[in-house]
């Protein structure tokens, strides 16, 4: 029995379920994300991950696990100033650099209206902060990073734990193509957009996996990256097809240069004193 809770599996089948049962009826309403009920529908779905994560920790783990679910979430501490660095500063820069790119073979400069009017009215940033934190770092990252990406990593290497995380992540996002007033639903199916969608996924989930490891399994260094990657793409949407291609090429860059030149292992799994891959191998021994 207990070598079934370990599976990470169980994490992607609830996750899915949750969200596409949420999401699909949504895209099937023919209304747009700003219209009720398909709003609720669109916002409690995107929260499929954490949800999934937080039952599952309760359902299999002990009180100083629990513990340490949370401490992961919440503690600064664990993120080192180098760290900081990455998850605080490396989406802007690459986005910068993408849109810089793609103006220097003859692209169009940016309009950037969102950077405009919080230029202007500063205020509006509140209202386009709070939900940049809620939709996507705190409703994902407990699932994604705070529970299974530890259970890939106990069974797979850290890279390839990254790349499978990175493809099931953006799979997850695929019924948002069809809720209209998406962004997914302008990027459009099997456009351009739509694969540089994919290969700017798989590369964050890289630098996530990256961050996360070199942080102590810091699950809020990853909702912090999160949360930068998503302003940096606020503030330079509308993006042209090929700055978003060539921005998604930046991250998988960054991705393999930063595990190039500093790899990283999975942290120690606390209150154990077994890596969490030889955690699992003798738990799965057990049964």
């Amino acid at each position: 029995m207990r070598a079934r809770m370990t599976s990470p599996w169980l994490f992607f089948l609830i996750t899915y379920g949750l969200t596409w049962v949420l999401h699909v009826p949504a895209a099937l309403s023919g209304q747009t994300n700003m219209e009720f009920p398909t709003m609720l529908l669109y916002m409690l779905g995107g929260f499929g991950p954490t949800v999934a994560g937080i039952v599952l920790v309760y359902r299999e783990r002990d009180k100083n696990q629990r513990k340490d679910f949370w401490r992961r979430t919440i503690d600064f501490r664990r993120i080192r100033g180098s760290g900081y660095l990455v998850i605080l500063l490396l989406p802007l820069i690459l986005f910068a650099l993408g849109l810089g790119l793609d103006v220097l073979v003859g692209g169009q400069p940016p309009a950037l209206p969102n950077i405009a009017a919080a230029a202007s009215q500063p205020a509006t940033l509140i209202g386009l902060v709070i939900p940049l934190i809620i939709f996507g770092p705190l409703s994902e990252e407990l699932g994604w990073r705070g529970f299974v990406l530890d259970r890939l990593q106990a069974r797979y290497t850290p890279l390839a734990s990254s790349l499978v995380l990175g493809l099931l992540w953006w799979a997850w996002h695929l019924p948002l193509f069809f809720i209209r007033g998406t962004t997914q639903y302008i990027f459009g199916i099997f456009t351009l957009p739509f694969w540089s969608f994919l290969t700017m996924v798989v590369g964050l989930s890289v630098l996530m996996s990256w961050v996360h490891n070199r942080n102590k399994r810091s699950t809020l260094a990853a909702i912090i990256l999160h949360f930068t990657f998503a302003l940096a793409f606020t503030l330079v949407y509308p993006i042209s097809d090929r700055a978003f291609a060539v921005t998604a090429v930046l991250f998988c860059l960054a991705a393999a240069l930063l595990w190039r030149v500093m790899p990283t292992q999975p942290a120690e799994v606390e209150d154990h004193p077994l890596p969490i891959q030889d955690e699992a191998r003798l738990v799965l021994t057990k049964e």
